[in-house]
């Protein structure tokens, strides 16, 4: 397939911001980051709940959160944003 320019920007963009979600910050406040509203999928009981996002075209973004301070204390870094370059 060909380079894609559009897509190659959305896929920067998308990676240049999940860089900035970093711990200790709200979902809140990663949702404004993204540009995207996270869905909560699960909850355990040491009291983590699990949120995500599933953007087309890539992988699921994942932030594990705090039920008590409702903090983000981990981000499920996405493999395919560190990959060089994308097809069409």
């Amino acid at each position: 397939r060909l380079f894609n320019p559009r897509r190659w920007l959305r896929h920067r963009r998308l990676k240049r911001n999940w860089d900035s979600v970093v711990p200790g910050m709200s979902v809140a406040e990663a949702e404004g980051l993204m540009g995207f509203v996270f869905h909560k999928d699960s909850e355990n009981t040491a009291g983590r709940i699990v949120y995500s996002n599933h953007v087309p075209d890539y992988l699921p973004f994942y932030l594990v959160v705090d039920r008590t301070t409702g903090l983000i204390v981990r981000r499920h870094n996405i493999r395919v944003l560190d990959e060089p370059s994308l097809g069409a």
